[in-house]
């Protein structure tokens, strides 16, 4: 008889097939679809990031944010007035005044929501219900994703100008380098946080019960037997008569 190879009756194994096969046309399905909705998800987040930048300094005036096409690639541009002045230093910065026009592809703001949408959609035992608990869950952490990419990157710009802090200065630039590759980390990192709550519960759920076994089925004693009930009488002579 032939053996199956071990590892088809690995079960983690046949997850990691069964997601890497449901993820590509998930992926496809996601990037699609946000192609379609992309002007409109733009639009969505260029208020807030404008509205961030703000809060995060005050000394910020985002006087104009727009969506330039520049060879059929939309941008998000930021005109901002920082209203601070500029430190003496010993080279010419990049800004020679407090107005600074910066601008990032639009695009970016779709990978971290494709990537969990992907997961969630492809990611196997998960049943309708639950994959709906985990987008739910992950809508607040790809905001968070987006306060942590472009609006991070445009301060690092603004305070390499402006700020005097040696080690804000060179940890602001660290992290705006490591968005470059880093957005699908984080979000990947915002996927495991979404569907972490329902494994959790998962482990909480206590145990079920395994349920009583049914006793096998007695076998009637033939009529000669010994009778069940003790009496040392046969039983054709003792309970067969009352059955």
């Amino acid at each position: 008889m032939n053996t199956t190879p071990e590892a088809t009756h690995n079960p983690s194994r046949r997850q990691l097939r069964a997601l890497m096969l449901r993820l590509v046309p998930a992926s496809i399905f996601f990037i699609l679809l946000f192609y379609l909705i992309n002007p409109f998800y733009v639009r969505f987040y260029l208020p807030l990031i404008a509205a961030q930048l703000e809060w995060m300094d005050p000394t910020y005036d985002v006087e104009k944010s727009e969506i330039l096409t520049i060879n059929r690639v939309q941008y998000l541009q930021y005109t901002i007035t920082v209203s601070k002045p500029i430190p003496e230093r010993p080279y010419t910065p990049q800004e020679t005044g407090n107005t600074f026009q910066l601008k990032a592809q639009a695009n970016t703001l779709c990978i971290a929501p494709i990537i969990v949408f992907s997961l969630i959609l492809a990611w196997p035992g998960l049943s309708l219900l639950k994959r709906l608990q985990t987008f739910l869950i992950s809508l607040p952490l790809i905001a968070l994703v987006h306060a942590l990419d472009l609006p991070m990157i445009f301060i690092a710009i603004i305070e390499s100008v402006h700020s005097t802090s040696a080690i804000g200065n060179t940890a602001l630039s660290v992290w705006s380098h490591l968005l470059n590759g880093g957005r699908q980390f984080l979000a990947l990192v915002a996927f495991l946080i979404s569907i972490a709550p329902i494994y959790i519960r998962l482990e909480r759920r206590p145990p079920r019960k395994a349920s009583p076994r049914t006793s096998a089925p007695t076998i009637a004693p033939r009529r000669n037997d010994p009778c069940p009930c003790g009496s040392g009488k046969k039983y054709k002579n003792c309970c067969l008569p009352n059955h």
